[in-house]
């Protein structure tokens, strides 16, 4: 498939195209081989440097010519049935791709597919699925997605951060699973941080409206302007206000934080700059700060603006493993 690479990469001519694209309409093996690989180089590379117009638009165009009406099954069948993603990719320079993929894989239930979504550490992704509905998801964050043949329910469930903006059915429930919770969506816009290693999960609602459930039970309704904190170590709830004008700071490829915990902007920065922390002094966690800064500086002048801003030490040191560690202390 070294042919795909040259693609990819734009280092194809329009004739080799045309040519390649021959040979997978007439080899069903090698056209599913040239999906698989070429969603694996959406998935693994960090950064693109194609446009959507440069990339899908392209192959749309030669394809058709090549493979006809034939084009419009294999497009209704692979991609517009279940979920497609726009790999949005953003590096810590800035430098972004743009891509359209999809991974499928099949559920141990009959009749029924999961698509599942992932934006690595230090990127962001776009997810567009089927019914229309877009969600974004900030680094380390896993998503799986899937439609319950007997109910309709579109169901999620998420693993780290992400932001949706659901296209609301009242007869097909959007339903998110994330930890210990599930939220359904009575609205549109609405941002949710689940990482396994955090001690919370927060949910913050922009537009619309969410109840959030814990075992089956409803605890919690958000109306827009409102978010909630639920402990994983005490399994409470706090509901409080905050500025509907402010989305995540993340969306804008930013930090932007206002009186927040310092365990959980080092969080964020571990996931973006790939690196572990360490509090040396476990009483740093709880500290707040405000922050306002790009997300393409560099690690070094994050740490320095929080250490003139903090009394706390930052240093960073890199182990055995070749791990960068950034340890905390007074």
């Amino acid at each position: 498939m070294s042919k795909l690479h040259d693609i990819l990469n734009k280092r194809a001519s329009v004739e080799e195209k045309i040519a390649f694209y021959r040979q997978l309409r007439d080899n069903k093996a090698l056209e599913e081989e040239f999906f698989d690989q070429k969603n694996a180089w959406v998935k693994t590379g960090k950064v693109s440097k194609l446009s959507s117009h440069e990339s899908d638009e392209d192959f749309n165009q030669i394809w058709k010519k090549v493979a006809g009406n034939r084009f419009l099954h294999l497009v209704s069948r692979q991609i517009m049935r279940y979920a497609a993603i726009v790999v949005l990719t953003l590096s810590v320079g800035g430098v972004m791709g743009y891509l359209i993929s999809q991974q499928t894989s099949t559920s141990h239930l009959a009749n029924e597919r999961l698509s599942t979504f992932r934006a690595d550490k230090g990127s962001i992704a776009e997810v567009v699925l089927a019914d229309g509905s877009i969600v974004r998801l900030n680094a380390q964050t896993s998503l799986t997605y899937r439609e319950d043949p007997k109910t309709g329910h579109r169901l999620v469930s998420l693993e780290g951060e992400a932001y949706f903006n659901v296209v609301h059915d009242e007869e097909r429930p959007f339903i998110v699973e994330a930890g210990d919770l599930t939220l359904i969506d009575l609205g549109t816009q609405f941002n949710v941080q689940a990482y396994s290693d955090t001690r919370y999960i927060e949910t913050v609602l922009v537009e619309g409206k969410i109840e959030i459930h814990k075992q089956q039970k409803k605890k919690v309704t958000l109306i827009p302007g409102r978010m909630c904190e639920y402990s994983k170590r005490t399994g409470k709830f706090k509901v409080s206000a905050f500025d509907i004008n402010k989305k995540p700071g993340w969306l804008s490829n930013k930090f932007v934080y206002s009186d927040e915990r310092l365990e959980r902007i080092m969080h964020d920065l571990e996931l973006w700059y790939d690196f572990r922390v360490v509090f040396a002094n476990k009483s740093l966690r709880n500290d707040r700060f405000n922050m306002n800064i790009s997300r393409n500086v560099s690690v070094e002048q994050v740490l320095e603006m929080l250490r003139l801003n903090t009394n706390a030490n930052f240093v960073m040191t890199q182990n055995s493993e070749d791990e960068k560690v950034i340890t905390i202390s007074k």
